[in-house]
Parts: structure tokens; sequence; C-alpha cells
């Protein structure tokens, strides 16, 4: 689209579309999921002509018509109504009652927070209830992640598997864990094998750069890997360098 996209460190910072100059600036500090989503709320900003738009951290949200209109525009871009039922499907989930597993999957899979995930599920899709929006925003994502992987980590995990990752790379940070339903064939160094049970493969992002993985069936995907809390422009953050 021609917009610089930009990983600044400012504190209470969490994005800002710059008209004049076609600049989104992000909070180099926030989690991944809310850095992918922040993007796509000032990609809105631009999309919608609402000019330029600071964006800070806060507790409620904002009330205002163009935050409100910015925030459904990213809902929509990131996890499109029809994808959603559609990955739903491809794995599995029953999104009346789904489990905190499926939704922490599923936020994986968009790139996008747990609560992200629930939130769309809730108001826009129209989904789920309430009494199971409330009970599934009450579990810790730390506990989560245990169930995941069994132990303690403060990356994320992503679910990977050919059924449903498809044409899309794995986006993860240095620590992240992927996840895999079967041993699967690795090119690159920036990534490692770890794990191996009778159903699972894990694979730990090591250090800045694309490797890839595939399996015999033909299934491949690149794994980028930026380092925490990445400073710069965005179309750099996998460059070794």
């Amino acid at each position: 689209m021609g917009i610089d996209v930009r990983f600044v460190k400012v504190p209470s910072f969490e994005g800002m579309y710059l008209s004049n100059q076609e600049t989104i600036l992000i909070g180099s500090d926030r989690p991944e999921g809310r850095k992918r989503f922040t993007c796509a709320h000032e990609i809105g900003h631009h999309v919608l002509g609402h000019g330029t738009s600071i964006d800070e951290i806060t507790e409620n949200g904002s009330d205002e018509k163009e935050e409100k209109e910015a925030d459904f525009f990213a809902t929509m871009l990131l996890m499109p109504t029809s994808l959603v039922s559609a990955t739903a499907n491809l794995m599995s989930i029953d999104l009346i009652e789904p489990s905190e597993t499926d939704i922490y999957s599923m936020a994986a899979y968009f790139g996008v927070s747990y609560s992200g995930v629930l939130t769309h599920l809730y108001f826009n899709v129209g989904k789920i209830s309430n009494d199971t929006y409330r009970k599934l925003l009450r579990e810790k994502v730390s506990v989560i992640k245990k169930k995941l992987y069994a132990q303690h980590l403060s990356g994320d995990i992503h679910v990977v598997d050919n059924r449903w990752w498809r044409e899309k790379a794995v986006d993860c940070v240095v620590g992240d864990i992927i996840v895999v339903p079967k041993d699967y064939d690795l090119e690159g160094s920036s990534i490692s094998k770890q794990s191996k049970n009778q159903s699972s493969f894990t694979f730990k992002a090591e250090k800045v750069g694309i490797s890839k993985i595939s399996n015999r069936e033909g299934w491949s995907a690149f794994v980028r890997v930026s380092n925490v809390k990445y400073v710069g422009l965005s179309r750099y953050r996998y460059e070794e360098d």
C-alpha cells in the first residue's frame, strides 16, 4: 500500500498513523498479537480517510467514532468471518463451545491475541454465548500455554498443521515455540528441533532469520523469526544483520 511501518520504543504508546508521510508507528514493547492488531487499526485510519491519528494505551479502549471504525476494520481485516468459520472447520473446532486451547490456537494462526479472538467470536461473529465468553476470558494465557507445551514459556506457541496452515508464513520472535503434528524436515538455522512425543514435534525460534519446515506430503511453510521488541522498519525485522 506504499505505507512504511516502523517499530519505535515509546512508553505507553500503542500506535500512530501519519497521513502526511504515509507512515505507521507501532510501540515495540507491546505483545506481538497486539502489534499486528494495532498495525491493522492504523491501516484502517488510512483506508477510511481519518487523517493522522495517535493511539495510546488505555484500559477500556476509546469511545470515539473513528477509533471504533478503525477497530472494526482491523478485526475484519485480520479475521474475516468466512475465514474464521473455514479455519475452525479445518481445525475441527466447535465455535459454539470452543476450549481455551482452541481459542489460543486460532489466535496464533490469525496472529492476534487470545482475547482478540474471543471478543471477535462473541461481539462480531455471534457464535459463542455470554457465559462461554466470560468463562474463557477468565482463563490465564500462561496456563493455556503450559497445557500445550507442558512447561512455562514466556514466548508464544504456534500450533502448525498442514491441514489448515496454508500459503502462510509462521511469524514469530526469538523464544517462541512451533508445535507440529509429526516430525518435519528443517532447512535453515533460525529455529531448532526440540522435543518429540507420539503426537507432536516442537521447534524453537533461536535467532533472527528465515527457515523452512516441510513434510513428505509436499507441504511447507517459511518460519520468519525477529528479535523480541524489535525496533526499526518492519520490512527488515527478519534480516540476520
